[in-house]
């Protein structure tokens, strides 16, 4: 895996366990920062909504089911696996001794909240291992307080949803995966199914990761040990060395290569596992989904690639100045390739069906809104083809730097994950997002605080609009507002 000064590298085929320095005061300080910010947050909101909110009315019921021992019944509207709850379970009745736990509304969310910070320092470790210069300490941590505010995520921060507990599991396993503890970040990935089914998709993302760092550091060691130029894992070339490598053992001499495939394989394992024990249980339940499956069926709705490109292109844009030269370029040196691009994305548009009846029927969500005034409107979606292209090529440029390979198979992660989605929901961009926020080149110290005073803004915004703008249902008790 790739590590320093943004230069594609490759390691050593053995590597120990990396030794990860967790605490150094500045970290201490974005810590304490964050969760004095977010408690006044946390409190704030709980004096304006002290009863469940929209999916709290199922999660939390549930959750104090299990705290009550009852681990039989289940609410069938509840399509998730259970892995929430029995960390909730587990949090607070190790917190509450031999007492059994006690599971209100306000400590259900602390534990959402508490999960939120863990996520922060788990966001700094991985920048330690993917950019390596001390130099950029105090950068490191403006963008892991930034990228833990992530206003879609932190906003569930303080209520309790899936999110949050979904989000920390797999970054944690991502995390462990680069300082090379593979069983555990394994371990982790089975929790994170346990929590939300599709986060399967990281797991099989980092099988795939492990599998091609491996072959190219085999490329790269052939090479060094034959004198010959030394490999690029930058480079569009990568592919075809490797796919040559390859071949020509099978070509030598086929048990050479069955052995050298089976040394692949091996690097993924433990991922592996986890992803056939996963599919032993969709077999088992006969689907994906626990619970009410008829609103949660897997279609091919690409247009749902789009809409991840305009939001993620409005949370980048602070981060466009710093690449603007890079994207230049790449528009001049490359303009069929991008004129293709953008008439592929036009097509893909094309292909978008009706509307979710969840996303029609809820005025308590931004996507809502924005479907009724902009992506329900097909002339009006039209704008979003210039706008996902300019959010492809600053993913091109900010990521330039990184193994080919590694982008590639991020960039088939946030595929699967986003595809298979027909409801526009802002939640379901939230892991794919920081992946590819986290790989891309750390910015400048402008850009960097840019990128941490837009997210703080559209917080504010966030939380303003849930403070002041509410309405009543006449099927709902008290006051609805509006969330992500």
């Amino acid at each position: 895996m790739q590590t320093g000064r943004f230069a594609c590298s490759i390691q050593e085929k053995e590597q120990p366990a990396m030794e990860v320095k967790w605490y150094t005061a500045g970290l201490l300080a974005a810590v304490a920062v964050f969760s004095g910010t977010s408690l006044l947050v946390f409190h704030h909101v709980y004096a304006l909504q002290p009863t469940p909110f929209i999916d709290e009315a199922f999660h939390i019921p549930q959750c104090q089911q299990f705290c009550a021992g009852n681990y039989t019944q289940w609410d069938p509207k509840i399509t998730t696996l259970p892995g929430l709850y029995l960390l909730s379970v587990g949090l607070l009745g190790y917190l509450s001794g031999l007492e059994p736990p006690s599971c209100t509304v306000y400590l259900l969310r602390m534990v959402n909240l508490l999960f939120s910070v863990i996520t922060l320092v788990v966001i700094y470790s991985i920048l330690k291992v993917l950019n390596t210069e001390e130099s950029r300490e105090w950068r490191h941590l403006v963008t892991s307080l930034t990228l833990a505010s992530f206003p879609v995520l932190y906003t569930f921060s303080f209520l309790y949803y899936t999110d949050v507990a979904s989000t920390l599991c797999v970054l944690l396993m991502y995390s462990l995966h680069l300082h090379r503890q593979p069983g555990t970040a394994a371990c982790i990935g089975a929790v994170a199914v346990l929590v939300r089914q599709t986060n399967v998709i990281w797991v099989g993302v980092l099988a795939a990761l492990a599998c091609s760092d491996f072959m190219v550091s085999t490329l790269a060691a052939s090479k060094s040990a034959g004198r010959r130029k030394t490999v690029d894992p930058c480079s569009p070339r990568i592919v075809r060395d490797v796919l040559h490598f390859y071949s020509a053992h099978m070509k030598k001499d086929p048990l050479n290569f069955a052995e050298a495939l089976t040394d692949v394989l091996y690097e993924g394992v433990q991922y592996v596992l986890v992803c056939v024990g996963f599919a032993a249980f969709v077999v088992w339940n006969g689907g994906l989904v626990v619970g009410d499956r008829s609103a949660h069926e897997a279609v091919l709705n690409a247009p749902q690639l789009l809409y991840f490109l305009a939001t993620a292109a409005g949370f980048l844009a602070p981060l466009t100045l710093e690449y603007a030269d890079e994207m230049w370029r790449s528009l001049r040196r490359r303009p069929l390739l991008w004129a293709g691009v953008a008439a592929a994305l036009a097509l893909l548009l094309q292909s978008a069906g009706p509307a979710h009846p969840y996303l029609l029927a809820d005025n308590r969500h931004l996507a809502f809104y924005a479907w009724r005034r902009w992506l329900g409107h097909p002339s009006r979606r039209l704008a979003l083809v210039p706008v996902s292209l300019a959010a492809l090529c600053l993913m091109a440029a900010g990521g330039a730097r990184r193994p080919l390979l590694q982008r590639a198979v991020l960039a088939a992660g946030a595929v699967a994950a986003l595809v298979p989605q027909r409801l526009l929901e802002f939640r379901y961009f939230i892991l794919p997002f920081l992946l590819l926020r986290l790989h891309l080149r750390p910015p400048g110290a402008l850009a960097c605080l840019a990128e941490c005073a837009l997210y703080a803004m559209v917080n504010a915004a966030t939380l303003y609009l849930f403070t002041v703008k509410t309405f009543t249902w006449e099927d709902q008790p008290g006051l609805q507002r509006i969330i992500w």
